[in-house]
């Protein structure tokens, strides 16, 4: 496979950094709490659905989201991607539904690069188990989950 010079060294900038990424917003005592295979989040409430979609809503936005989509209606929400920190992007996924004694959300993430690191990938999944910017993403992304209001908060592997 051949690579123009400028393509080259972005490729190499690219793998050269992704290992500099941490996961150091993650609290320790948060961090000790994520399983290896984490790959989203669910909280529960004992909120109605259309209450708890709208803390969830608020939480997103007080955390400096925007909404790219909502549908309430249908329990979901997706946000715009937003800087944090590390040239990494981070999107949120959510899903509001009813269970028994109220609701529950699940959060799932998405991370890309910002324009500055030259790469022109798509989104990939946050997860916890990987290293570099998946890690990162997925550590914001349960910082964010820890501060929306729950009675109980798991990490689903699917």
């Amino acid at each position: 496979m051949s690579r123009t010079p400028l393509a080259y060294a972005a490729w190499c900038l690219t793998v050269g950094l992704s290992g500099c990424v941490s996961a150091s917003t993650v609290p320790p005592e948060l961090a000790r709490t994520i399983p290896s295979d984490a790959r989203a989040i669910r909280l529960y409430s004992d909120q109605s659905t259309a209450d708890y979609y709208q803390a969830v809503y608020r939480s997103l936005v007080a955390r400096g989201f925007g909404i790219a989509q909502e549908n309430q209606q249908m329990g979901t929400l997706s946000t715009q991607t937003k800087d944090i920190g590390q040239n990494t992007l981070l999107k949120l996924t959510v899903y509001v539904q009813d269970t028994t004694g109220g609701a529950v959300a699940t959060l799932r993430g998405q991370w890309e690069v910002t324009a500055e690191m030259l790469f022109t990938g798509g989104a990939s999944e946050a997860r916890w188990g990987a290293a570099g910017r998946s890690k990162r993403a997925f550590g914001e992304m349960a910082v964010i989950a820890n501060e929306v209001p729950h009675t109980r908060m798991e990490y689903i592997s699917r």
